[in-house]
């Protein structure tokens, strides 16, 4: 996309991905490099979380980011920087959680609680939150649904027009192979669309054929 943005000074309003980029870190990224003009289109990635206990996921962290309410309704302003990941640890303590009915889901047991419980908020959690949110849209849901076709249109060039892996040393060699491979693609479906209208008599099976042959003899696809 960045490449895109510098060689053509044009970035595409949505950006649609697999799931593996339906992180907050991945969305902020598209964001910057964007500077707001692209969104991320990705099924937001399963907490990572072993246990089934409360995360930060679950709990609403201010506008400004100052201030975390856990699911319970009690709010943090105990910040500090996380030693171990890029984002802040909110504590709340002890006292905060006595005779909370969410213990057992917050901290996995329903005894008295004498520690401090904390929670990771990362960096990118609102980017995060608000993939979450738009993945419950009508919207996201449309638009997902157009990915299968953008699939199969990969799986094409992948199969058939040697996308598969580059042919040749540099970047603009490769980059023309892939065009090349992509133009193709598209002149083979506008002939089938002008013989399907009938503006286009199509070629004999046997020609047909020959010519594929051909095309894989000397390492193309037709």
């Amino acid at each position: 996309m960045l490449a895109q943005k510098q060689l053509h000074d044009l970035l595409p309003t949505t950006f649609s991905f697999d799931q593996i980029a339906g992180t907050g870190k991945t969305a902020a990224l598209v964001h910057e490099v964007s500077d707001g003009q692209t969104q991320l289109l990705a099924h937001p990635m399963p907490d990572t979380k072993k246990n089934d206990t409360f995360t930060a996921r679950n709990c609403h962290l201010s506008d400004d980011g100052l201030c975390l309410t856990c699911p319970r309704g009690r709010t943090s302003h105990r910040k500090s920087r996380s030693g171990s990941g890029v984002g802040h640890n909110f504590r709340f303590i002890a006292a905060q959680c006595l005779a909370c009915p969410l213990l057992q889901q917050c901290r996995g047991t329903m005894d008295t609680p004498t520690t401090p419980r904390n929670f990771f908020v990362s960096d990118h959690m609102p980017f995060l939150l608000a993939l979450l949110a738009l993945s419950q849209t009508e919207a996201f849901r449309q638009q997902m649904k157009k990915r299968p076709r953008i699939e199969l249109v990969i799986a094409h060039l992948v199969l058939f027009h040697g996308a598969r892996r580059a042919r040749f040393r540099g970047t603009a060699k490769v980059d023309y192979q892939l065009k090349m491979a992509g133009t193709t693609y598209n002149v083979k479906w506008w002939l089938r669309r002008l013989q399907r209208e009938g503006k286009l008599t199509p070629l004999p099976r046997g020609l047909t054929r020959i010519r594929t042959e051909i095309g894989h003899r000397h390492g193309h696809n037709t």
